[in-house]
Parts: structure tokens; sequence; C-alpha cells
């Protein structure tokens, strides 16, 4: 297992791809945890253009934000990990959309974080 997980490192695409990963999701938990005040009572949770805030709730529901960040993040690691030995290409690219994925989310909690400014 050691062996894979040093493998799995060597690989370019994948370092940086993590590397992202866990980069936007650290400034997305800073945004999170470090942002918001947890003393209100209701904060809007998302905006539609179209129709303006369609969806109000508590601060609480930021951790469902949270959650899905890091279980992205680890689901798409553990997955690529397992197909690393099986199918590289397949692996680079579930690492890559990852990063991608990590990078769409922090817009849109920094985008709820400035909303509730």
């Amino acid at each position: 297992m050691f062996v894979l997980l040093k493998s799995h490192f060597k690989d370019y695409f994948i370092f940086v791809s993590l590397l992202v990963s866990i980069i936007f999701f650290g400034l997305s938990s800073w945004y999170i945890f470090g942002q918001i005040n947890w003393g209100l009572e209701r904060i809007f949770l998302h905006y539609n253009i179209i129709f303006g805030v369609d969806r109000i709730g508590e601060p609480g529901d930021l951790w469902y934000f949270f959650a899905g960040t890091i279980g992205v993040l680890l689901f798409n690691y553990l997955l690529s990990l397992f197909l690393y030995t099986k199918d590289k290409i397949i692996s680079r690219i579930i690492m890559v959309f990852g990063g991608v994925w990590q990078i769409f989310m922090f817009i849109a909690i920094s985008l709820i974080v400035s909303l509730n400014s």
C-alpha cells in the first residue's frame, strides 16, 4: 500500500490536482468557519440572478457545504488511488475534475459569505 501511495504522489497530474483540491478546501473551510457570523438567526443560502434570494436557512446549514467539500475530496482521492493501478488516465481525470469541483465550491461558498456580510 505504501508503494502505491508513493507512486500515486509522484504522478504530476495527481499531485497538482490534490494540492489544488486541498488548498481550495482549506480556503472554503476558512470562509465557512472564519467569516460567517454564527450568532445570526437566518442567513441567505442561495441566490439566483432571476429570482434573487431563494433559500434562507440557519448558519448550521453551512455544515452541508463543508461536508460536501470534504466528502468529494476524500471520495475522489480514494477512487483515484483504487483505480491508479488499473487505469492511470481515469485516475488522473478523476483528480483533475475533483480539483475543478473544489474551485467551483470555493466560488459558491465565497459568494454565499459575501452575500451575508
